[in-house]
């Protein structure tokens, strides 16, 4: 939409630098919200405000972390809103019994948080490493 905006966060600048030149190019540059800084501790200091709604958020950030982001971002998610996790499958090793390290670990619990969290629905997409669609109630 015409008042859209995006924030992005990223802990180092050389990705977001690269694509400057292209965000302006497409004349969206204005629109963009680029926050060099952790993610978690951004939302964090977002999470304390009533205003902070999104329609839609993508996480592809430090795996350590993804109960936090979903945590964090559920709650300032607008009804319908949809949240996006990727890397939920981990390379295939989510579903391996066999494997059991912290990462796997966390995804799993990460998977079964999401399947039982009564304010959202959710698909979790096989695709290459997993791809979970959240939608809020």
């Amino acid at each position: 939409p015409q008042d859209g905006k995006l924030l992005a966060c990223d802990i180092d600048a050389t990705n977001p630098n690269k694509a400057l030149p292209h965000w302006k190019k497409a004349g969206v540059a204005d629109k963009i919200d680029l926050q060099i800084t952790p993610a978690v501790e951004y939302l964090e200091s977002l999470s304390d405000s009533s205003s902070s709604k999104f329609d839609m958020a993508f996480v592809d950030a430090d795996k350590g972390n993804y109960q936090t982001y979903y945590d964090l971002i559920i709650p300032m998610l607008r009804p319908g809103g949809i949240l996006v996790m990727d890397n939920t499958l981990w390379r295939g090793e989510v579903s391996d019994a066999s494997i059991n390290n912290a990462q796997v670990q966390n995804f799993r619990e990460l998977n079964q948080k999401i399947a039982t969290d009564d304010r959202v629905i959710h698909c979790l997409l096989p695709l290459a490493d997993g791809m979970t669609l959240i939608s809020k109630k």
